[in-house]
């Protein structure tokens, strides 16, 4: 029976549901946020992640674009760059946010597209960098090739690029340092024409108000944020300086080798802030290099978190430990995504953040409650049974197991409070906590205990009940006394005939009393000598007699009762009587 016992207490058998069910309220309290989690353990990787690289455009920026005073070579004019970008962007549809910029600009220029008519578009490769539509004009039948794209995709497109290069980079870094994005325009004119470089539009693209302050909060919950774009390095430290972030950015060709003079790769990707130019390999590169550097939280890896919103992000979002796809994702991109966001900005990130410590939280609690019971349990039955043999019904056991354990699934709803850190699942802190919690718990049921067999405090309380005569060893010495032998005859010689008329002690006779114990012993509540030394059964001692089932009943309350109570002292970080739980778990 103790063995029984012994092993139903030692094992948790609930942790698996309470894990499982806090987790899913805890997604359900996320998606009332605008977080959509599509992978639940996503939830334990979001409350551990330490680093966060996040997209520029839409996510620490408005993604509300407008134009700038755009710079044109001769012999073409302003409004001719215009009119060429918007014949080379998406005007039906859902076109992105650039194309609708500058397409919107040309409207207001009250520019006629009526008179072009379009044969060909290749929308935005995240590879080549630009756009490109075929296009010809319905008067007089000129066929006409515009494209538009990365600054230095167009320059290098032009016939006279060498020539124009210099003084091009020249702008687009003066653009860049005032954090204006520069787009590209090219135009050649029938199959057999020249590339042309037609000029430069600056974009300009306001950080959200919130983005500064919200940086900040990641900060002091312990995340760093790493700007990863595919804008020039000085746009990226211009917005980084304008947001409070640091402007240690480096052009992402970079992570393509594994030393930079000399420093090894790993070192530079950490220290970073943040990089431009980035390529859709990059930031795969990027996140696979944080991942594993091994000068995480608490001295394991790094938890990388990864937002993206284009089919050229998967990979990235795919590798990350958290992968997070902004509101105006791609299909693709929230298909490899952990978690879905529905507004933009990073504001929502930083509530899902403390979300998931909330839930990882009650998860951390309800652990180390399982260690304490578990501890409890195990050392305090584990005593009783090798000092005094004490027996106890594995049945009530269950019933604890069951009804502590079913009523604690109330965890999931606590008034957690979350973790100014990034959290982890620290082994050695919770089995030390519980271990502490399970023995002292340990140390009341003994002392309880020995309060009840070696005093009279109960019987002083309950004066009327039977005479509390606990025996506190085996039972053995007792079938051997010639006293006991003859009772036994004269009392129920036809169930004991080998007892019948001793006048010595009789092996048979003490076999068959220990044989059919209940039958006589458990009968009479005898007051048993303590000073016998073999083991003894259940039955007689603390079993089928009214002293022994009270005891267990006494026993069962008073381990059952302080155990449900642990959850309150594993569930603060102090004193139980300072932080203030929710009512489902009261």
């Amino acid at each position: 029976n103790m063995v029984l016992v012994v092993l139903i207490g030692g094992i948790p058998i609930a942790m698996p549901t309470v894990l499982s069910v806090t987790m899913a309220l805890g997604v359900n309290e996320l998606a009332a946020k605008d977080a959509i989690v599509t992978r639940i353990t996503a939830v334990e990787e979001m409350a551990g992640m330490d680093i966060l690289c996040s997209d520029k455009t839409g996510t620490l920026t408005k993604n509300q674009l407008s134009v700038d005073q755009p710079t044109v070579c001769e012999p073409f004019t302003a409004s001719d760059i215009i009119r060429i970008g918007a014949l080379a962007a998406k005007r039906e549809g859902d076109p992105d946010a650039i194309d609708k910029c500058i397409h919107d600009t040309a409207v207001q220029q009250k520019i006629n597209f009526e008179e072009w008519e379009e044969i060909k578009f290749f929308p935005f490769d995240p590879v080549g960098k630009r756009t490109e539509a075929t296009i010809i004009h319905k008067t007089d039948g000129r066929k006409l090739f515009c494209s538009k794209g990365a600054p230095q995709v167009m320059i290098d497109l032009a016939w006279n690029a060498d020539e124009i290069r210099e003084e091009q980079e020249r702008l687009i870094d003066d653009f860049a340092q005032r954090g204006l994005r520069a787009i590209g325009v090219a135009q050649k004119e029938g199959d057999d024409g020249k590339w042309e470089f037609v000029g430069l539009i600056p974009l300009v693209d306001p950080p959200r108000h919130d983005t500064k302050q919200t940086i900040e909060e990641a900060l002091r919950l312990g995340v760093a944020v790493k700007m990863i774009t595919g804008d020039q390095v000085a746009i990226g430290k211009e917005t980084a300086r304008r947001l409070g972030m640091g402007v240690n950015f480096h052009n992402a060709k970079v992570v393509r080798s594994q030393f930079v003079e000399g420093i090894p790769i790993e070192d530079i990707v950490e220290e970073a802030d943040g990089f431009g130019e980035v390529f859709p390999e990059d930031k795969y590169r990027v996140v696979q290099i944080l991942r594993g550097i091994k000068r995480g939280p608490f001295g394991g890896p790094h938890v990388v978190g990864m937002t993206g919103d284009g089919v050229n992000d998967a990979p990235a979002l795919k590798v990350a430990d958290v992968g997070i796809a902004v509101s105006d994702a791609t299909d693709a991109a929230r298909a490899s995504a952990d978690m879905v966001l529905l507004t933009p900005g990073l504001n929502v990130i930083i509530d899902a953040i403390i979300g998931s410590r909330k839930i990882f939280q009650r998860m951390l609690n309800y652990a180390t409650y399982a260690s304490a019971t578990t501890v409890r349990i195990v050392t305090t039955f584990g005593i009783l049974a090798v000092a005094w043999q004490f027996s106890f019904p594995p049945f009530m056991v269950l019933i604890i197991a069951y009804l502590n354990d079913g009523t604690i699934l109330t965890i999931s709803k606590d008034n957690a409070q979350p973790s100014p850190t990034p959290d982890a699942w620290r082994l050695q802190r919770i089995f030390g906590m519980g271990s502490v919690i399970g023995l002292w718990l340990t140390i009341s049921t003994i002392a309880f205990f020995c309060v009840i067999i070696y005093s009279t405090f109960f019987d002083t309380l309950a004066p009327n009940r039977p005479m509390l005569s606990t025996k506190v060893d085996d039972i053995c010495y007792f079938y051997g006394t010639l006293e006991a032998q003859n009772a036994a005859g004269a009392l129920s010689g036809d169930i004991y005939p080998d007892c019948v008329g001793l006048t010595e002690v009789n092996s048979d006779c003490e076999e068959s009393l220990r044989t059919t114990l209940p039958y006589f012993a458990g009968e009479d509540q005898q007051a048993y000598n303590v000073n016998n030394d073999c083991l003894s059964g259940y039955v007689t001692t603390f079993g089928f007699n009214r002293v022994g089932s009270t005891t267990n009943a006494i026993i069962y309350l008073q381990v059952s009762i302080t155990g449900q109570l642990v959850i309150f002292s594993t569930r603060s970080r102090l004193f139980f009587f300072m932080d203030m739980p929710s009512w489902w778990l009261i």
